[in-house]
């Protein structure tokens, strides 16, 4: 007989038990004022909850965290996108006005003068040619001069269908006539193969000007006159020799330009 009451009364609490922790889960806010006992009886479905509600937020977290690396993702894409499309244009506005930079110089020229672009360089022979577009397509012919809005640079010695050959001005086989525009002193100045050229054929009681810059002397009736050439930056006097030892940098770097200036016709002088 007592064993079947207990049995009831264990059943009793412990559907007592099972209904508290239902009721807790469902309304946990009935119980947040409880004493302390009822926490006690309520502790492992409170643990679980507290569990279950840190998983959760953990995940939140993880899922929120993963959605937040990807959207990192695809704005440093956008912005790659954004920089390398900033650089394309970039590029295309220097490029825009550098043209019109040599478009308005080459307008000054009192001659007939064509705007090219370099095509085609070749890298053993850097320091001697390069290729611009137009040829006989623009009346192109060998011997005209090829210069940039800071300087001379060559002058053309062949001519195809569309493009052109352009002998520079640091090549063995160029030679050009220039004065210098402090001193006055006329020399002929060759290229040697190298980064500068030489200057022949000056008289050692000359006063040419160290730093001078060197302008074509129109004398040789293949440049016009005044086209600068070079800055002077070496000058000796050897022994025994009559003749000064000088060397001029070219006022253009050949390895940086992109666009020439072909003189097509100008008043050659009489020689």
């Amino acid at each position: 007989m007592f064993e079947k009451r207990l049995k009831k009364t264990l059943l009793a609490l412990l559907f007592i038990y099972i209904s508290a922790n239902a009721l807790y889960v469902a309304k946990p806010a009935i119980f947040n004022e409880g004493s302390f006992s009822v926490k006690i009886i309520l502790f492992p479905t409170f643990a679980m909850r507290t569990i279950f509600n840190k998983t959760l937020e953990v995940f939140n977290t993880i899922m929120n965290s993963k959605n937040i690396l990807k959207e990192n993702e695809e704005l440093k894409k956008r912005l790659d996108s954004l920089q390398l499309e900033n650089m394309f244009l970039k590029r295309e506005l220097e490029n825009f006005q550098r043209l019109n930079n040599v478009e308005n110089y080459a307008k000054k020229f009192p001659f007939s003068v064509e705007i090219s672009k370099i095509v085609g360089r070749n890298p053993k022979l850097w320091h001697q040619y390069l290729i611009i577009d137009g040829g006989k397509n623009k009346y192109f012919t060998p011997g005209m001069p090829v210069v940039t809005k800071d300087g001379l640079i060559g002058k053309i010695v062949e001519v195809y269908d569309s493009y052109s050959k352009v002998l520079l001005l640091i090549d063995p086989e160029f030679s050009v006539d220039v004065r210098g525009e402090k001193s006055g002193v006329l020399a002929l100045c060759s290229g040697i193969g190298t980064s500068v050229l030489k200057i022949n054929y000056v008289p050692k009681f000359e006063e040419l000007v160290l730093g001078e810059t060197l302008v074509t002397s129109g004398l040789d009736g293949s440049f016009p006159e005044g086209i600068p050439v070079g800055y002077v930056i070496e000058i000796n006097k050897p022994f025994g020799d009559y003749f000064l030892d000088a060397y001029v940098v070219p006022v253009v770097d050949i390895l940086k330009i992109k666009e020439v200036i072909v003189i097509r016709a100008f008043h050659k002088k009489i020689k």
